[in-house]
Formats: structure tokens, sequence, C-alpha cells
């Protein structure tokens, strides 16, 4: 859904959404009440709605925007917003889309649930959710603009985002090349993982990582979305200890050299209420890691974010989460069993790169030892794939397979990876092969072709079983970019190669010719008589015969040759052939 924000711990089993607060319709939006009458209504944002515009003075000299004075400033909350209708609604409050008046801008408020203000808990969590995304200063994390209460009701205001979840762009299944769909999501991917390690960095954990929680903009913002239930590591003692004497530092701190001296860790007012989750399983259970399904709060840390980013991952590559059932129980017991099956097991049509694959699989790993330590590790990893040209499709062929076939055209280059191959062009003359290269691992066949848009000049067949790396024209001309200079320089060097391979084919099919020719001759004087003609001569049926078993040629492309030197007469009449050159 355009537009869309998500917030508050909709993910958290414990708390649920309660729909009692469109029971009480005479206090709806628009007619008063604060809040609570926004929220009382059934109102829903619509996608078009005010547009910004700046006031503008046109007595003015250079009609420089006019400051609002005191008196048009709003200072009530209900003045100062005006409600669009809601977007989307959590365990804990409605998303509003709203207009600031002060601001002239749309921005997206959430607003308590009624129900809960007197619940400390849910009210303490609200405030934290609203001070951990207020201190969490990151281009790729939804700021917050405003925090604060009105007639009892907390509210906080933030970036109200234009764009799609990554939910949604993964299910338009967009058509195209694979390798560039890859190369979108994961760098969507990469500006998560920064979000996550600078959230790491001041010692939160986001708990609900999924592609629901990430937001793309209509311009490639990326935001990650949502932290009603993220955790303060340095709060519950989940910050790791550090040399004695020495203050303590996060995964994420020790991987950029940075200490709680160099980086303040995220605080909240608890106002001493006690957020207990002791034996409650929070997240999402289709993407939890095995230490959040079976509630071992002391084990959240950040690694448990590395499982979910690897959830995240998941689904970019197989379009669904790791766990799938059809009940919660299973999912559930799936999740604490950690029971994922690899993305190519999922998605065998997909020809998912086996490096990705590889990655993934170490974020969802069950022993967070195991996994990646850092999102920065995990980043690393993702930008070497990306740079790597590992997201090009293999392909198998086996023992006596052609690669390729002379003649054919060259839409495909060939990078062979493992197993033998050789290459051969057939003679014209003899349709017999002539072998001109024996290949291995790391050598390139077709490329030639491919770059001069021209038929193959040679065939290559597999020796042994054959793994290569298929790269098509299409992909060449993206990544050497064939209408630059780069590209007509490579594509000038393969026309050359082709004039020079021509001159080579003409020379050789002249050789053959004067072969042929000189093979006639040596039969006439070795059988040959001499006939009324006054020269020496032979059978010419008899000759036709011998010479096309000699050369494996049919009748007409013996006369063909004969008839291009030029240098012999048949009488068919007498059934005979003569040297006629003097």
């Amino acid at each position: 859904m355009a537009g869309r924000v998500f917030g508050g711990a909709g993910a958290l089993l414990t708390c649920g959404i309660d729909s009692r607060m469109a029971d009480d319709k005479k206090r709806g939006a628009g007619s008063g009440g604060g809040l609570l009458g926004w929220l009382r209504g059934d109102k829903r944002a619509e996608e078009t709605g005010r547009v910004a515009v700046v006031k503008i003075d046109p007595n003015a000299s250079g009609a420089n925007p006019v400051a609002p004075s005191d008196k048009e400033l709003k200072r009530d909350v209900t003045e100062r917003y005006a409600d669009k209708g809601e977007v989307a609604r959590g365990g804990m409050g409605s998303i509003r889309k709203v207009f600031d008046e002060n601001l002239q801008r749309t921005v997206a408020m959430k607003v308590a649930f009624p129900e809960h203000r007197s619940d400390p808990k849910i009210m303490g969590r609200f405030a934290e959710e609203a001070q951990i995304m207020g201190q969490l200063e990151h281009p790729n994390i939804v700021p917050v603009h405003d925090f604060g209460e009105d007639d009892g009701t907390k509210f906080f205001t933030m970036l109200y985002v234009r764009g799609k979840t990554l939910t949604d762009l993964l299910a338009e299944n967009a058509a195209g090349d694979t390798r560039e769909e890859y190369f979108r999501f994961l760098n969507i991917f990469l500006r998560v993982c920064d979000a996550v390690a600078f959230a790491h960095s001041r010692g939160v954990v986001h708990r609900d990582l999924k592609p629901d929680n990430i937001m793309v903009g209509n311009f490639g913002e990326v935001y990650l979305m949502d932290w009603g239930i993220a955790r303060l590591l340095h709060r519950t003692g989940g910050m790791p200890s550090s040399t004695p004497g020495q203050p303590a530092r996060t995964m994420a701190m020790a991987a950029i050299g940075k200490s709680l001296e160099d980086i303040m860790p995220v605080r909240v007012r608890a106002d001493g209420i006690k957020n207990d989750e002791t034996g409650q399983i929070i997240g999402t259970f289709f993407y939890m890691s095995p230490e959040q399904a079976l509630a071992e709060l002391p084990n959240i840390d950040e690694r448990t974010d590395i499982f979910l980013l690897g959830g995240v991952l998941y689904e970019i590559l197989t379009k669904q989460p790791p766990y799938m059932g059809s009940t919660v129980v299973d999912v559930v017991r799936q999740a604490q069993a950690c029971q994922v099956l690899r993305p190519e097991m999922i998605s065998p049509e997909a020809n998912i790169p086996k490096m990705l694959s590889d990655i993934c699989m170490k974020c969802l790993q069950r022993n967070r030892e195991d996994r990646y330590q850092t999102a920065l590790d995990l980043k690393k990893d993702i930008e070497v794939f990306l740079k790597g040209g590992a997201g090009l499709p293999t392909r198998i062929f086996a023992p006596s397979e052609h690669l390729m076939v002379e003649g054919q055209p060259g839409e495909e280059v060939y990078i062979i990876q493992k197993g033998m191959v050789q290459v051969y062009q057939t003679d014209k003359a003899t349709g017999r092969r002539r072998g001109l290269a024996t290949l291995q691992a790391g050598a390139v066949v077709g490329e030639a072709a491919v770059f001069s848009a021209a038929q193959r000049t040679a065939s290559v067949v597999a020796v042994d079983e054959v793994t290569a790396v298929v790269v098509t024209r299409k992909q060449l001309e993206s990544e050497l970019g064939l209408n630059t200079w780069v590209g007509s320089l490579v594509k000038a060097l393969a026309d050359r190669f082709f004039s020079m391979n021509d001159r080579f084919s003409k020379a050789d099919e002249a050789n053959h010719v004067l072969r042929v020719s000189n093979w006639i001759l040596q039969y006439l004087v070795l059988y040959g008589h001499t006939g009324p003609s006054q020269r020496r001569e032979v059978q010419w049926s008899h000759l036709l015969r011998a010479t096309m078993a000699q050369f494996q040629k049919p009748e007409d492309e013996v006369r063909a040759i004969l008839d291009a030197v030029g240098t012999f007469t048949i009488d068919k009449t007498r059934d005979v052939i003569w040297f006629s050159a003097g």
C-alpha cells in the first residue's frame, strides 16, 4: 500500500488488536473529542491528500516565504494536526496520516489505543518505541518528529513514507533478468544492514526484521520501520562484557572500534516500570530465531537480528519466509527446531547462486556462534557477491554435449568453472573435425561471436562433465556498455578476429581446392593413357568415385572444385577426363 507505515508491537504474542474503538461513533473524526475522536471514527486514509504549500506574500520583495505569526501557530494537537484517516494499526496503537498545519506537511502519527491508557507496561513500551526511534538518527531509520500527550492519550509523529513495503515489491514479480532482480533487492538489503548495524552500535536489537517492516520510497529511499518490540541490550544485561575496567561494547561497536565512551547508547525513561518479558515468545512466527521461539530472553542479542536478516534474504531468494505451516503451533515448532531448508530446495527453478544461498544459511544457523557476528560482516559478503559476478547462472553439460555449434548465432558466452572442453572446426571439404584447442577451468569460449553479433566459427563440446557460468549478450551490453567507447573497443577487436578468421578460412578453402586438383593430376599421370586428344586421360566415372572416396565429398562438390580450377576437361560422351591447361 502506498504510504503505508508500520508501528507498534503487532508481533507481540501477548498483545492483540482490539476493534472495540469503533463502537462509539458519537465523537467521530471531525466532531471534536481530541485524538480519541479520531480513533473512534472509521476514517481510512486516502492515497491523495493535501499538498503542502508554502505561503507566499505577493507584495513582499523577492516573494519570500512568510513566517506564520504567533496567532497562526497551532498549539493544540488536534488543531495543529488534521486527521486524514488510518493507514495501519498495531498492537498498541493506530497509525494515522495527518497534516501538520504549522509546517505545512503530511506526517504519520501513531496514537495509543485508549484501552491501554491504564496499562503502565504497554504505555511504557509505547513511550520506549518513540524514544528509541527518536535517538536512532540514521538515513535508513524512519525519523520521529514529536512525542506528546493529548488529554491522556500518548502519540508521536514521524516521517510519512510514500512508497511500498519490500513484501509488496517481492509480490510484484517484475519480469526481466533474474540477476537484475537480485541486484535491485540486494541493494535494498544492504541499506537495511546499515540501519541494523547502526542500531546495534547504539545497543538496540530490533527483534522484528521482516519484509513487511522495510519500506522503499518512491525515489529509492529505504527505511527500517516498527521498533515497537526493540530491546535495549545495555539495560537488560545483554551487552557483552569487555576487558575489566574498560567500557562495555556491543559487537557492532567492537567491529567499528567504538565503545560507550564514543557512542552514547539509546536510553529511555523507565518511570519505575519494569517490563518483564520472561517466558514470552516475542517476534513474528515465520521469521523468528530459535532463541525467540524458545523464549530464551537472555540469549537475545545482535545475532538474533542477524538470523532475522537471513529470513529477509531468504524471502528475497525464494519469495517465501523461512518457516511455513498450516497452524501457528506448527510454525513455532519449526522455529524452535530451526528447521530451514536451503533456498535452492524451495525454488530449484530460480537457479539461486550457491554463494548467495550459503550467505543466507550462515545467517539462519541454530547456534548464534555459527552465524555472522555482526551486520557489517554480513553486508561485506553481500557486497563481495555483487561485485564478483557470482549472481550469474551456471549450466551443467554432460560428456559429449555441445556448448555451442559452428554456424549458430552467438548469444551466450561460457566461463568454464569445472571440467574440460574441446574446441574444433569441421572441415568443409572432408567433414572431419579439426581440433583447435583443449580448454579447462578458467577458460572463456564464445565471446567473439557475442561481441560481433555473428555466427559461431567453431564448435565446443564437453570432454567430461562441465560446469560453466553463462553470460548473455544482454548482460555483457549492460556490464561492458557495448554502446560506449569500451564496448566499441571490444567489438573492434572481435571484428578483427573474425576478419582474420575469414581470411584463414578462405586460404584453407583455396588450399583444399589445390589439394584435390593436385591429387586428380597425379591420378592422371599414374593411371592415364594418351587418347584421341593427344593428352593423358582416364575414365571419368572411375576418377569421380576415387575422388569422392578419397576426400569424403559428394559428386556435386567434386564437380564444383573442378569447375573452380578450370584446368580439366570432361567428355561425358566418351566418359573421360584430361588435363587441358596450356
